[in-house]
């Protein structure tokens, strides 16, 4: 047997060491539920603890099935952590047998390097069976980095880690926690108070950094985040689908995703603009209204043409843009008056003595007063 069998073997072993606390850890809290509804206390009390412990319960039995480590960080002072999605523990004060992906000493895995160990001697990476569901067997491979300068990795591209990345993407996404790169890392451990904006090519990873960005969020303020409270928004039902599995591989559940349609349909509508129309194209005073309307429904604008000299006039043709060739939007045309003569079929011709002869708002105006037109 070579030393690649036994060191597989050892952490095959640790790893069904890990799923039998794991299996504890769930039987526990599902008691805890039991006799926490059995404590006697306040009302307020016991639904707060009661809603905080099925929420524990619900949470554990929702893990779904995988791998319970994929990393391992041996330290310059003896301490050796397996690195996984979630914490593990044979009880709540002993030393955890995996240590949180979110966890501050788990941070050196992703950001320890020859030129900067962090008190790192050496990082395991592990490679299992594709699709694997956590079973001990699945575990196939191991890739141990030296950070000490010690050989054994330094410098050299991880294969698992490069297949890990380039592999296939098929079916609903996954999460990243075992690749995250350190710029990466960077923005998911950013302080909570920084607004971010990612931006990339596709396929670059900007949805996987938002998800693990809010996993890590919970983890660390879990109280501030829940009582503000946390919401994936996103542009279709058939996307919010693809991610829906993320958060709860990462042991985040219950965060609420939809759709910004969705999430405005919720709320009523309490409140109008004062009966004003919304804008529109055909607004007045809708920045392209006057072309819509001014060219005759086009709504592309007539260039504009200098005037030609036409023959026996002593001008041109007038500008599209001239007073008599179209007029702005919005404004009502000036009626024309109507003619002295002209009177109603069936009614007598006005009289045409007075101040004020031809009558109506078009009867010239009398001494003193002035059109306001020019002569």
């Amino acid at each position: 047997m070579t030393s690649l069998d036994l060191e597989l073997a050892r952490e095959r072993s640790h790893h069904d060491a890990c799923r039998a606390a794991l299996i504890r850890m769930t039987e526990d809290v599902a008691e805890q539920v039991v006799i926490g509804e059995d404590v006697a206390a306040s009302g307020a009390d016991a639904e707060v603890l009661g809603h905080h412990l099925r929420s524990r319960a619900k949470e554990m039995g929702e893990q779904p099935p995988g791998p319970l480590f994929f990393g391992r960080l041996d330290r310059e002072d003896g301490q050796i952590h397996h690195i996984g999605r979630r914490r593990i523990a044979e009880h709540p004060a002993a030393p955890p047998l995996v240590v949180d992906w979110r966890a501050p000493v788990s941070r050196a895995y992703y950001q320890a390097g020859a030129h900067d160990p962090q008190g790192v001697l050496r990082r395991r990476r592990f490679g299992w069976a594709p699709n694997s569901r956590g079973a001990t067997e699945d575990l196939t491979a191991l890739e141990d980095e030296r950070l000490d300068g010690g050989g054994g990795g330094t410098g050299q591209v991880s294969a698992l880690l490069t297949g890990e990345i380039e592999r296939p993407r098929v079916g609903p996404m996954r999460d990243i926690a075992a690749t995250i790169q350190p710029e990466q890392d960077d923005l998911v451990r950013s302080e909570p108070a920084a607004s971010l904006c990612v931006q990339g090519a596709p396929g670059t990873g900007k949805t996987a950094v938002g998800l693990h960005r809010a996993a890590y969020l919970l983890y660390t303020h879990p109280q501030r985040i829940r009582r503000s409270g946390l919401l994936v928004l996103g542009p279709h039902r058939a996307f919010l689908s693809y991610i829906a599995e993320v958060l709860p591989s990462l042991g985040e559940t219950g965060i609420r995703q939809t759709t910004l349609d969705e999430e405005i349909a919720r709320h009523p509508v309490r409140a109008s603009d004062g009966g004003r129309r919304p804008w529109s194209s055909t607004t007045p005073g809708w920045p392209g209204c006057c072309t819509a309307r001014c060219t005759g429904g086009s709504t592309r604008p007539r260039p504009r043409t200098s005037p030609s000299p036409t023959a026996g006039t002593t001008g041109g043709s007038r500008p599209p843009n001239s007073p008599r060739s179209s007029r702005p939007c919005g404004r009502r045309p000036r009626p024309t008056p109507p003619a002295a003569n002209a009177s109603a079929p069936g009614s007598s011709a006005p009289s045409s003595s007075g101040p004020n002869a031809g009558g109506g708002p078009w009867a010239r105006p009398g001494p003193g007063r002035s059109s306001g037109r020019g002569r």
